[in-house]
């Protein structure tokens, strides 16, 4: 058997969102002195073969200190993530690395 691989499902914090590698996204702002300035990244680790949620999954915002472990339903949680396009970097051992690219956080009043 060759190597297991990451499947992410990746809500962003956003209400549009420009996602790859098979995620799904959702809309979450957080606000501070009303200006949208950060959104919300959240999503589940699964693996590709069996599809059971992956634990103790490193979620990082590739470029930032932000980071996330997945919990024992593979969910993550990211919050204050500047708004922009962002990347997700995936890890865990025992499984190819994931990169997971072009995720756009936006503002609620952005397109």
């Amino acid at each position: 058997m060759g190597p297991r691989h990451l499947l992410p499902t990746i809500v962003v914090g956003a209400v549009a969102c420009i996602v790859t590698s098979g995620a799904a996204a959702q809309a979450s702002v957080e606000r501070a002195d009303s200006a949208v300035v950060f959104g919300i990244l959240r999503g589940q680790i699964i693996d590709s073969i069996s599809r059971k949620p992956v634990t103790l999954a490193d979620v990082t915002v590739r470029g930032t200190s932000l980071r996330a472990s997945s919990d024992l339903r593979g969910e993550f949680s990211i919050h204050q993530v500047p708004l922009g396009l962002r990347a997700l970097d995936v890890r865990r051992i025992g499984y190819t690395p994931l990169k997971a690219d072009n995720l756009l956080v936006a503002g609620a009043g952005d397109p």
